[in-house]
């Protein structure tokens, strides 16, 4: 099996639950009816809202005062687990920058940063250093900022679908909290350059939104591309070296990072997750126009996602199973580079500045580490 297979079906992060024989059985029946091109007819045999295998996902343990604002209060603020919250799934970068002073320095260059709603991408302070970094200014009581606290716990930050960006600080100024957040860049920067970049794409944004409504969390902006983005391994290098990153030898992690209408609630109907699956239907029926070897194959997932009858996971086992029937000469199919985003709303734009040169941190020293081999455990889905 070639690397371009193995990296869509997402056999480098995800180790599978062990299966009993009658459930290698059914397995195998099920893989021998999607090796075909697949049609709207076949939909009726994958599973429906609240059906199938269990989702795997981390187990956690809640504690008496277990909220988001327990860890805005745990740390956060301080900065002083840096190391342990910037952990990627793709790559590990561990920090030595005093972001209250970095936060500061920048505040006293544009004072407007502190009102921005705009997701700030802080360049390297020289061509040369790793210290590249983003910055998202939040309320204190912003629902979006407990979202990210809460979902930047290390119990939660473990597991490979999680598509939160990851902090590495969390700085009070006021009654605003700006989140220093790991390096990324556009989803499709570098441009995917064959079929395995845009199928791995697609794989990853479904299991992001299977994770997100599996803890009640959903209007997501899921029609836009330009709601995420990508940690592609050198999330602090210069963006001369990020233009020549070849998706195909390394893997990647996708972020969601359009979250300012995001909503988490116990309480929500069937058809707010709905809405969020249709959307990324539209989505992924718009990126495979650029397919025309593959968007034959999936138009049963795209016509499964927009007609209402799918969920996040469902759709999700319907996207794995057609890929594993595509041949494998098929992933390595080139496609011509592409803009592929569309400009998001004015309140969640990205803006960029220069990195502030100041004496009084050091904001240029970064270890990389190998990062750890993660699995996924086995618990039971949520119902909706």
């Amino acid at each position: 099996m070639s690397r371009s297979v193995q990296i869509i079906l997402g056999r480098d992060v995800v180790e599978s639950p062990e299966h009993t024989d009658s459930e290698n059985s059914d397995s195998d029946s099920d893989s021998d009816g999607a090796r075909s091109d697949g049609t709207i007819e076949d939909i009726d045999s994958y599973p429906r809202w609240g059906l199938g295998h269990p989702l795997q996902r981390m187990v956690r343990i809640e504690s008496d005062d277990d909220d988001a604002s327990s860890y805005y209060r745990s740390g956060w603020s301080s900065c002083d687990s840096e190391s342990d919250s910037s952990t990627s799934t793709s790559s590990s970068v561990v920090y030595d920058i005093d972001y209250e002073s970095l936060i500061d320095d920048l505040l006293l260059k544009d004072p407007g940063l502190y009102e921005s709603n705009c997701l700030v991408m802080v360049e390297p302070s020289t061509p040369t250093s790793n210290d590249s970094l983003m910055i998202r200014s939040l309320s204190r009581t912003s629902p979006e900022l407990f979202l990210l606290l809460e979902f930047n716990h290390p119990e939660y930050r473990t597991d490979p679908w999680n598509p939160f960006p990851h902090i590495l600080c969390a700085v009070e100024r006021d009654d605003r909290v700006f989140l220093c957040l790991q390096r990324l860049f556009q989803f499709d920067k570098p441009p995917f350059q064959n079929v395995a970049n845009y199928l791995d794409f697609l794989r990853q944004s479904l299991e992001g939104l299977t994770f997100l409504h599996e803890h009640y969390i959903s209007e997501l902006s899921c029609f836009n591309p330009a709601s995420f983005m990508v940690d592609i391994g050198a999330g602090t290098r210069s963006t001369i070296s990020v233009e020549h990153f070849d998706r195909s030898k390394l893997p990647v992690k996708y972020y969601y990072v359009n979250l300012s209408s995001a909503v988490q609630d116990t309480g929500h109907l069937e058809a707010t997750y709905i809405k969020d699956v249709k959307e990324c239907g539209v989505m992924i029926d718009r990126l495979l126009f650029n397919l025309p070897k593959v968007g034959p194959k999936l138009k049963s997932l795209v016509n499964a996602m927009t007609s209402g009858g799918f969920g996040a996971d469902d759709s999700r086992k319907l996207f794995e199973a057609l890929c594993k029937s595509l041949e494998s000469s098929v992933f390595d199919l080139p496609v011509p580079p592409r803009d592929l985003s569309t400009p998001l709303n004015a309140s969640t734009m990205t803006r960029t500045r220069s990195h502030p040169i100041a004496n009084n941190y050091d904001a240029s020293t970064v270890t990389l580490v190998p990062p750890p081999q993660i699995t996924r455990s086995q618990s039971n889905p949520k119902p909706f």
